[in-house]
């Protein structure tokens, strides 16, 4: 296994700050409450993205999308499923080339993406 990039290194002498706030953070964690099941239904999410190339286009994208909770959850079950289906090499993979630039569509409950 390969040292930590330098970067990582630096955060050591924080470790002990660290050590004693995680167990903080984890009880607060805990106390903290997700959607109810009627939010999760209910609620939508709306997402906008924006891209600029070298010449100044400028490119936007909508799409509108369950509650973010139900996203993450659908999207991750995709993932998992579109992995044990095409059993990709190993290595590191953006979601767009695991499971194509539009695959966000094909989850329950999501709009189509609109690029203006």
């Amino acid at each position: 296994m390969s040292p930590p990039p330098i970067t990582i290194r630096c955060l050591n002498p924080l470790r002990p700050v660290l050590d004693r706030v995680a167990p903080l953070l984890r009880r607060w964690a805990a106390r903290s409450k997700g959607p109810s099941e009627d939010q999760l239904r209910q609620e939508t999410s709306y997402i906008w993205g924006e891209a600029r190339n070298s010449e100044g286009a400028t490119r936007t994208a909508r799409v509108t999308t369950p509650n973010g909770y139900r996203l993450t959850a659908d999207a991750a079950l995709l993932a998992v499923q579109t992995v044990l289906e095409r059993r990709p090499p190993g290595g590191y993979y953006t979601p767009s080339r695991l499971m194509g630039a539009r695959s966000i569509e094909r989850l329950p409950g999501v709009s189509a993406i609109h690029v203006e």
